[in-house]
């Protein structure tokens, strides 16, 4: 069987072998060390199909997974961003599997973390007095961020959040690695467009708009123009696991007064791509 990761492949594979019929007992459990893992993988104890089911994790960690005895107790797992490093997230990954018969399938593991990238940006303020001024960036972030998930969970949507409604700079920089939802003193963006790659890191958000009590993630350019502090918010699509959402934006105008109101209309332009991640090149492992 050969394991596909989207992303760098990890320390350590947990691999959990389940009765595919209810209640999904744990038929067998091993964990793994990627990528020197050469041995032959015996995962299967029982007959009949099973499901398999992967879960990163630093090499030796194995003691969380000690009270796992069904399915359903796996899909309990809560993944933080704290825990989370974009040059190797942690990775989810599922296949079926039949006793008895030859393991030639694939295993494919994808991150759970998402990525906002700024891909291009530039001004256009020529319908307005303020014509020809650039626009000093102080600050990117993410705002209705999620900071924690059960990815195995139907649904996958975020169970905690950060920035809610505003900028929350003690929470995010007492996080290992703040930049993930916050960038400061970006410079100056002017007519000229530039492309700065600028990203950003959250858990996947499924809601679409702003429905009370589910509000979308939001994309905040916190910006000086004429001296003033504004904010240009931007709701990002649905988004799901291991996705990365591109954007080409265009600011035409004075943004807003506060970062969690929408945007005035017409005050940004933009087209976006939601893509596979891709924060780091695919990789195969043959494992089984």
């Amino acid at each position: 069987m050969k394991l596909n990761c989207r992303a760098s492949a990890p320390e350590a594979l947990n691999l959990f072998f389940f009765h595919d019929r209810a209640p999904m007992r744990l038929d067998s459990y091993q964990q793994i060390s990627l990528p020197e893992q050469t041995s032959r993988i015996y995962g299967l104890s029982g007959s009949g199909g099973h499901l398999l089911q992967a879960i990163s994790s630093k090499a030796g960690d194995t003691g969380q997974w000690a009270g796992i005895q069904y399915y359903g107790n796996l899909q309990t797992t809560l993944f933080s961003l704290a825990d989370e490093d974009p040059s190797r997230p942690k990775l989810v990954g599922s296949t079926t599997l039949e006793a008895g018969r030859s393991r030639t399938g694939e295993l494919d593991l994808s991150p759970v973390l998402c990525a906002v990238r700024i891909r291009s940006v530039a001004c256009d303020f020529s319908e307005r007095p303020y014509s020809g001024s650039s626009l000093s960036v102080s600050r990117l972030f993410l705002l209705h961020a999620g900071v924690e998930i059960r990815p195995l969970e139907p649904g996958c949507r975020p169970v905690s959040w950060i920035n809610s409604g505003s900028l929350e700079t003690e929470a995010v920089n007492r996080l290992p690695r703040p930049w993930m939802l916050l960038l400061e003193n970006l410079g100056d963006v002017t007519e000229r467009r530039i492309s700065p790659g600028w990203t950003l890191y959250c858990y996947p958000n499924p809601s679409s708009g702003d429905v009370p009590g589910s509000p979308p993630t939001r994309l905040v350019i916190e910006a000086t123009l004429l001296g003033h502090t504004c904010y240009y918010p931007i709701s990002l699509p649905p988004m799901e696991m291991g996705t990365l959402c591109e954007m080409d934006i265009t600011i035409r105008r004075m943004g807003t007064s506060d970062p969690d109101l929408p945007a005035v209309s017409g005050s940004v332009t933009l087209s976006h791509a939601i893509l596979p991640w891709n924060e780091a090149e695919p990789q195969t492992v043959p494992f089984l």
